[in-house]
């Protein structure tokens, strides 16, 4: 067990206790936000990625620290290739999110970089995206708790909401994985992917992946 599963594990525990504390009604309230708000981002990452390219240039800079990252970890061979494939994780996501699924290795460095930075806006749309909403939906549902102040939580409903809580912390744990592996394009050394790579989470994420995708 890595570093990777106990901070997994420690985000499923806070959910956990969170879920026993709230009850199981709030849980289900926090975990369908949780979905509904992944499938607007999934819904709504191509407007909002066009607006951060076009508001904050961020397909430039993403393009620019994907060919810095490109530079240092790529060997150009005698035809002028790449020998370089996405990450296995978010490159699944990558190519699906993107609106014509490409072959990365066998483009020169500035087109790699181009499409790359391209698929990168449109993946960390989501994730920006996913997050705000669910922070937005979880702020309404805690003004809304304190509104009603319901105490009288059954022992039924505590252990519902234990369960759910740790379903929560799963998903959310899984869209980290993913995120992790994303941000591995980055990194110059293999530290960080080695150590999701060799993680529990990163198996649960690659099956429930394959079986989405």
């Amino acid at each position: 067990m890595s570093w990777v599963d106990l901070a997994a594990l420690t985000v499923m525990l806070w959910h956990s206790a969170n879920g026993y504390l709230l009850g199981g009604r709030q849980m289900v309230l926090r975990f369908c936000g949780l979905v509904a708000a992944l499938l607007v981002a999934l819904y709504l990452q191509k407007p909002f990625s066009l607006y951060l390219s076009l508001e904050w240039q961020a397909e430039r800079f993403f393009g620019r620290l994907i060919s810095r990252s490109l530079a240092e970890l790529l060997h150009v061979g005698a035809t002028g290739s790449f020998d370089f494939q996405l990450p296995p994780l978010a490159g699944a996501v990558m190519q699906r999110l993107a609106e014509e699924p490409e072959t990365i290795a066998a483009f020169s460095q500035v087109a790699a970089s181009q499409a790359v930075g391209e698929m990168m806006i449109r993946f960390l749309a989501v994730i920006v995206f996913f997050y705000f909403l669910a922070v937005a939906f979880t702020l309404i549902l805690r003004v809304g708790r304190q509104k009603l102040k319901c105490n009288n939580i059954t022992e039924s409903q505590r252990f519902s909401g234990l369960i759910i809580g740790s379903l929560c912390g799963l998903l959310l744990s899984l869209l980290c994985c993913v995120l992790l592996d994303a941000l591995s394009i980055f990194t110059a050394s293999a530290f960080l992917g080695q150590d999701l790579s060799g993680s529990y989470l990163y198996l649960v994420t690659a099956h429930v992946l394959a079986f989405i995708l």
